[in-house]
Formats: structure tokens, C-alpha cells, sequence
């Protein structure tokens, strides 16, 4: 099943959101399911706006990458609507400087998915802390248009925006399976499917073995994403945690889930 099977066929059935290309790739189909519940939010809904009357006290979440972008609004709307939020920067002099730029409980921790040392001392910071936690937005990562560059013998896009989070995730799971209900989301992309490798993701190619392009490797990276999270998903079934990712189709986010 190449990526695009795959992307078709998963949200066919799993999404309230069906996302498809015309023949000419240059606009999105996109067609609502009425089986699954739709919201009346859109592309110019803001986080204030889909969190208005949400109460998050006593909730703890991680945001990765809080120091910017959507890392930072997420943690700001968050704590804003009473949740405590531990945010994760490349260093910690980051992750201190976002969490004392918004108001309400934060809490900043070192965070640098290219290192395997720093992602095993960040959950244990984590753990030591000794809240349950009811969400994580692994929503860090990176888009690097130079040239092929290894981390740990594996190309570095890919490590840093799948591997990464996938050893977070996996290692912070005993905190959250203690919460009561916990939720873990992956940032992901469109790029999954139309910069990702004709065959998905070529294992035969994340040391630099072929050619390098730094577009295909970025959307390598968020088809694993996906794939990491959906499987997730299913081994998670009948627990008190789910697993979701967040894909933005031109202007329009999906949500990609298992089925009801």
C-alpha cells in the first residue's frame, strides 16, 4: 500500500474529513462524512475560540516545542483555560522564556529530540514530577532544506520529528495511563502523502543510502507520524488513552482517528 492508498483509505473510514487531490493536484476535494460528528469550527477559527468554556483545572499536558508557532500558542490556550502545562524547548533557557511569556501554571523543561540522552532525561524530569498526564501534543520538529545530515546513523529529519517523539511517548506512558482519561496528539502534515516517497517510507533509505531530498524526507517523517499514531491507536483501544493526528490540508485541518 503506497501513501496515498493509505492516507485515502484510513480517512475514508476514520476522519469526518475526506481529503483527496483532483487530477491536477492543485486543489483539495474535500467532502464531509455525516457518519461521524462535525464542528462548526473552520480555518479561521482560533484556539480561544474552539476552548471557550473548556475547563482544564487540575488537567496537566506536555507541549513540545512550546517556544513557538503552534507550539506556543497550544501551551498558552491551554493554561489560559487552567490546565498546567509543561512546555519543552531545545533548551531549557527557551522552554523558560516561552512558559514565563504566558500567563497560568507552566512548567519548562529541556527537550532536544535529536539526542536520545536528552528525550530519556526529559521523561524522567517528567516522571519525577509525578502528575498523571491527560495530553500530550508532540508538536515539535523540524523542516530542514540542506543537505543530508545523520543523527544516530539515521537521517536527521526523521529522527528528530518521528523517532523522537516516539521514544517520548513510549517512555511517558506509565503517566499517562495513571490519568483517567489522557490523549496524546501528533502534529502532523499534508506533506505525508504528497512529499512523502513514492513507496511511503523507503526503509531502505533513512541512513542516506539513495538520494537525498530534503522535501520527501520531511514528508517521510510526517507519514510516520501518522502511521505511528494510528497504530497507537489501535494497540491503545480499549484504554483510558487515545492517540490522534492532526494533519492541515491546505487551509483546512483533519483529524485522522480510529474508527468509532
Amino acid at each position: 500500500m503506497n501513501r496515498r492508498q493509505f492516507i485515502y483509505g484510513t480517512t475514508a473510514v476514520a476522519v469526518p474529513v475526506i481529503v483527496g487531490c483532483d487530477n491536477n493536484d492543485d486543489e483539495p476535494i474535500v467532502s464531509i462524512d455525516e457518519n461521524y460528528p462535525v464542528g462548526p469550527f473552520g480555518a479561521t477559527s482560533t484556539a480561544e475560540e474552539v476552548t471557550a468554556g473548556l475547563d482544564l483545572t487540575g488537567k496537566t499536558a506536555i507541549v513540545t516545542g512550546c517556544n513557538s508557532g503552534l507550539g506556543l500558542e497550544t501551551m498558552r490556550v491551554l493554561a489560559l483555560r487552567g490546565a498546567h502545562v509543561i512546555g519543552t524547548g531545545r533548551n531549557l533557557e527557551k522552554a523558560s522564556k516561552a512558559c514565563s511569556s504566558v500567563p497560568g501554571k507552566t512548567t519548562p523543561v529541556a527537550l532536544e529530540l535529536s539526542s536520545l540522552d536528552s528525550i530519556v532525561e526529559c521523561a524522567d524530569t517528567v516522571t519525577k514530577l509525578g502528575y498523571p498526564i491527560d495530553i500530550l501534543m508532540c508538536n515539535a520538529g523540524i523542516n530542514t532544506f540542506g543537505e543530508l545530515e545523520l543523527v544516530n546513523g539515521v537521517e536527521r529529519t526523521f529522527a528528530v520529528n518521528h523517532l523522537g517523539h516516539f521514544i517520548l511517548v513510549n517512555r511517558l506512558m506509565p503517566m499517562l495511563k495513571k490519568a483517567q482519561e489522557s490523549r496524546i496528539v501528533h502534529v502532523g502534515s499534508m506533506s505525508a502523502y504528497v512529499q512523502a516517497p513514492a513507496v511511503g517510507i523507503d526503509f531502505d533509505n533513512l541512513r542516506g543510502e539513495g538520494v537525498f531530498d530534503s522535501q520527501e524526507a520531511y514528508g517521510r517523517s510526517k507519514l510516520a507520524n501518522a502511521l505511528f499514531s494510528l497504530e497507537l491507536a489501535t494497540r491503545l483501544e480499549g484504554s483510558s488513552v487515545t492517540s490522534n493526528v492532526i494533519i492541515r490540508v491546505w487551509s483546512k485541518p483533519i483529524l485522522l482517528a480510529p474508527p468509532l
